[in-house]
């Protein structure tokens, strides 16, 4: 990059965050200095918050990559930029025009359908659990929505999961994770209605990447198995299952009352050693 270019870069990264900073003294969009979103014009939609955004955009920008190879595939907004400026993260992409869904069936099928889409895209050969960024998995069953540790591997995953099941009051008794053996898929985990929409012409589009990553697929499973009317509704057109979830949701329940969230384990399921003072 030239320095003409770097300079031509660093001015619209400058008018970018004037014009969120317009949005927000405006009021025309809901946000705070921390975290929020607004549009520019009727091309650009912008999100700013932590700097778990860059992860969120890498992995946007690989989800984005599959979809535009699959004629079948849901519509994914196109990243243009990830900056950091102050203490806030600036994530800029596509604005895709809204439309109002005629029928709520057809849309409760097309959401099935592109989370399915999701699950079955091909995943890069060197991913591990977590963001395709390279941040920690994000999902309800942790304790505040975050995974505590990088983890290895499925295996490492599964270790944790019992090591919670180990701390019911009465033992684990007939309750067990099995998912060493299970695929990594790429898992939307947060299963909110304004996580989707229609395009102008009717297409289905996701639009938030911050909880979207890879885990083993009974999380997949687990996350459609939420009581919210809407996920109730998409689930009529998944045929998704495993063994796992009764666990799952025992290993939830422990977690979040867990005052050390790693459960004195490391990123490979181990234990971590005592510190001698």
């Amino acid at each position: 990059m030239t320095s003409i270019d770097k300079q031509l870069e660093a001015k619209i990264r400058d008018i970018v965050v004037e014009a969120c900073q317009l949005a927000r003294n405006t009021g025309s969009t809901k946000s705070s200095s921390w975290h929020g979103h607004c549009a520019i014009s009727d091309n650009y939609f912008v999100k700013w918050g932590g700097s778990y955004l860059h992860c969120t955009a890498e992995t946007q920008k690989y989800v984005y990559e599959q979809a535009v190879r699959d004629p079948k595939a849901p519509r994914v907004p196109m990243v243009y930029d990830c900056f950091d400026h102050g203490n806030r993260t600036f994530l800029v992409m596509k604005f895709i025009q809204s439309s109002t869904p005629q029928d709520t069936k057809s849309f409760h099928q097309l959401t099935a359908n592109a989370i399915d889409w999701l699950r079955h895209c091909p995943i890069p050969p060197d991913a591990r659990i977590g963001s395709l960024g390279g941040g920690p998995a994000r999902h309800w069953l942790f304790k505040n929505w975050e995974a505590p540790l990088l983890f290895s591997s499925t295996e490492a995953l599964e270790l944790y999961m019992n090591r919670a099941l180990d701390r019911m009051p009465r033992g684990r008794g007939e309750y067990c994770v099995h998912i060493r053996d299970e695929p990594l898929v790429i898992t939307q985990s947060l299963m909110d209605e304004s996580n989707f929409m229609l395009d102008l012409k009717g297409r289905l589009c996701l639009l938030d990447f911050s909880h979207v990553g890879l885990l083993p697929e009974s999380f997949a499973v687990y996350t459609v198995k939420i009581l919210k009317p809407f996920v109730r509704e998409v689930t009529k057109y998944l045929s998704w299952s495993s063994p796992n979830l009764a666990s799952m949701s025992r290993v939830g329940e422990i977690l979040v009352m867990a005052g050390d969230s790693t459960l004195g384990l490391d990123e490979n399921g181990e234990k971590k050693p005592r510190r001698h003072h």
